[in-house]
């Protein structure tokens, strides 16, 4: 057939057999080259986009510990400020009692910022740390935070002898650690945010003491004390991890209200006992049992946050009771009613309290082979086993303290050496909780003690710290320059040392320092360590030995004004020693001990500066007046100061105070450091 039907017929499969070259193209499949290709694109693009996001979750980690650090400090930083601003006692010397100012007091330890650490020692000269005991931090896992600080001349001071721990045997040098081991202690008044804390509350005048309650009670006046603690190396064979993070400090605030008008309700046999009285001891605690009552007077403040003072009322009872007063602003104003200033000794005498009552002290007098006794609340059951420590002595003084047995104890025992000794050491527990209400001692420090048990960490200000640095304002403290590094040091500085021999030792005379010799005079005038005209490497030898080779230190530049705070220590002012050994105090005192009836200086002689006759000076030889005929010669007038019986360390006003702290943020490892400065300048 030739017509339309047979051609229309003819030409359809022609057409479906010319498809366009355009779509026959794309019906072809992906090649597998191409799905590999395709695949490598895409992973490489989810691999950027998880760094990105990775770096961006990393950013906002570290941003958001670096703002939990800085919220932390400004917390620290604000409430520390508020207690330096808010001090009741001006910082002047020979405060009176009945002024009712309270105290002002500053403890520097023998840390400083080139010898922050015991745990740091290299005593044996092979580049690593070899601490007390055989315990040591290991550098190489470590995260303590290393320094990249230029360490100029004189360096040799950073450590126990002429070495350098460095970080080439672990990831760390451990240099970003500081000095620590300062305490501040003050009476403050804070009337818009007053201060909280427990205090006992009795369902029954007849409960015994471990039975009572508590309630929280405000007051605007309290005595406040601020101190660190460093985590121990604890042995291996009893790691607990009760204590994170070897090596970091932990910053404390204990705030024990100031409340003289609290009333208990408090009965002895039939008398109620008057407002004031915290605690009555019972009959079972004797007069000479002075280390039983000191050990009530620390299961109190370990309960309770009330400020109180330890008395015998022989009037209470058949025979007399121990009692715990609480303190007014004049009582804090004389050291043996303050926070933990027992003042306990233990000779030939017998057991009691002495002058000066100190709250940190290294000791002198001991020997090797002593060890510490640990004395509990005796209305607590018997501890079960009982802890049993052990010293390590240099120079007669306790330079540190091993626990033999851990014990178990129901609230934190008063610790003492058992060696008797005229200047005693001080020895405070830290408890670790080991449940039902007990706790080990961790560890034996010199220092304060924080708050265990069901209380523990609401002491806690801060912690994974790495220094808590308290200095004094010297308005006469050398400054210097290195010529090379041109760098700026003060007595604070490890290389402060070197540049002042070198300055000395030149002619004679500060401030005459010839530039060849690396070093230049550039002024006086910083915040310093109190007694920072010792070396406190050797802090358990004698005073000679102790002080630096400074043939100027009284003097300074014409017309400048004295160097203040390069002394140390609480000395007798009869023989010159120290009595409290160890640490540098800066204290407000008290006048009372001149007119107490108590023979402080140990010269037999009773208030010379106050008795109405001219004495001779106890310290131009002794007092001669019991021993020739001189008595009468007349010496510097009547009641003259140099008859007094005691003398604060620094005899000066105190011209501001600064206090640094430094925190460690672990996870983005950064180190801030954040300074409070106060002026107790009169206005």
């Amino acid at each position: 057939m030739t017509g339309p039907q047979s051609h229309s017929a003819h030409f359809l499969p022609s057409a479906a057999r010319r498809l366009p070259a355009r779509r026959a193209r794309s019906l072809r499949g992906i090649t597998l080259v191409e799905m590999l290709a395709a695949m490598a694109i895409t992973l490489v693009m989810m691999a950027a986009a998880v760094t990105v996001f990775a770096n961006i979750s990393s950013s906002v980690s570290r941003r958001r510990a670096t703002m939990e650090m800085n919220t932390q400090l400004r917390h620290v930083r604000g409430v520390l400020q508020r207690d330096l601003a808010g001090a009741t006692c001006p910082a002047i010397p020979w405060q009176r009692p009945e002024s009712n100012h309270g105290y002002l007091e500053i403890i520097e330890g023998p840390r400083t910022d080139f010898d922050p650490s015991i745990w740091l020692r290299d005593t044996n000269n092979d580049g690593l740390p070899d601490g007390p005991g055989g315990l040591s931090l290991d550098l190489a896992v470590s995260q303590i935070p290393s320094s990249t600080a230029l360490v100029l001349p004189g360096s040799e001071y950073l450590y126990a002898t002429p070495t350098s721990v460095t970080s080439a045997q672990g990831v760390t040098d451990g240099r970003g650690l500081g000095d620590w081991d300062d305490t501040l202690m003050l009476t403050v008044r804070n009337e818009t945010e007053p201060f909280v804390g427990r205090v006992p509350q009795l369902s029954n005048v007849t409960d015994t003491f471990p039975n009572w309650g508590f309630r929280t009670v405000e007051s605007p006046l309290a005595e406040v004390v601020w101190y660190a603690l460093e985590n121990p190396v604890e042995p291996v064979g009893a790691q607990s991890n009760y204590f994170f993070g070897e090596g970091f400090r932990t910053v404390y605030r204990r705030a024990l209200l100031i409340l003289p008008s609290i009333d208990l309700g408090l009965v002895v046999g039939t008398t109620r006992v008057g407002p004031g009285v915290a605690r009555v001891l019972g009959d079972g605690v004797d007069k000479n049992e002075v280390d039983q009552a000191i050990a009530s007077l620390v299961a109190f403040q370990s309960i309770y946050d009330l400020s109180v003072r330890l008395e015998w009322d022989p009037q209470l009872g058949a025979d007399g009771r121990w009692k715990l007063v609480a303190n007014t602003l004049a009582d804090l104003t004389k050291r043996e009613n303050r926070y933990e200033h027992h003042g306990y000794y233990d000779d030939s005498t017998g057991q009691g309290r002495r002058f000066p009552f100190a709250a940190l002290s290294i000791g002198s007098g001991y020997t090797n082979g002593g060890g510490v006794s640990f004395v509990q609340d005796p209305e607590f059951a018997a501890p079960a086993p009982a802890a049993t420590g052990s010293v390590v002595v240099n120079n007669g003084a306790i330079v540190a303290y091993g626990v033999t047995a851990r014990g178990s104890y129901a609230v934190r025992p008063f610790a003492r050496p058992t060696t008797p000794s005229s200047f005693p050491a001080t020895a405070r527990v830290v408890l670790l909780e080991i449940g039902n209400g007990r706790g080990e001692v961790a560890y034996i420090t010199h220092g304060m003690a924080p708050l265990a048990g069901d209380r523990r960490g609401q002491d806690v200000m801060l912690t994974d710290a790495a220094a808590f640095d308290l200095r004094a304002f010297d308005p006469g403290a050398p400054l210097y320059q290195q010529n090379v590094a041109s760098l700026v040091v003060q007595p604070s500085d490890a290389s402060w040392v070197a540049a002042y021999q070198a300055d000395v030792n030149l002619d004679n005379a500060v401030g005459s320092i010839a530039a060849n010799n690396g070093w230049s005079y550039v002024g006086q005038g910083a915040y310093v360590d109190l007694g920072y005209g010792f070396d406190r490497l050797n802090i358990a030898g004698n005073t000679t030995a102790r002080q630096l080779a400074f043939p100027g230190l009284a003097a300074s530049l014409t017309g400048a004004e004295p160097k203040f705070f390069e002394a140390r220590a609480i000395r007798n002012v009869n023989t010159g020693a120290d009595i409290a050994p160890g640490y540098s105090v800066y204290d407000t005192w008290s006048r009372h001990y001149e007119n107490n009836g108590i023979d402080e200086d140990g010269d037999a002689m009773f208030d010379e500066s106050t008795n109405g006759f001219d004495d001779r000076d106890p310290r131009g030889g002794g007092n001669l007046s019991l021993v020739d005929n001189n008595a009468d010669l007349p010496i510097n007038g009547v009641d003259d100061p140099s008859e007094r019986e005691t003398a604060p360390p620094y005899e000066t006003p105190l011209r501001g105070v600064q206090v640094s702290i430094r925190a460690y943020e672990r996870d983005s490892r950064q180190l801030r450091e954040v300074s409070v400065r106060q002026a107790f300048v009169p206005k």
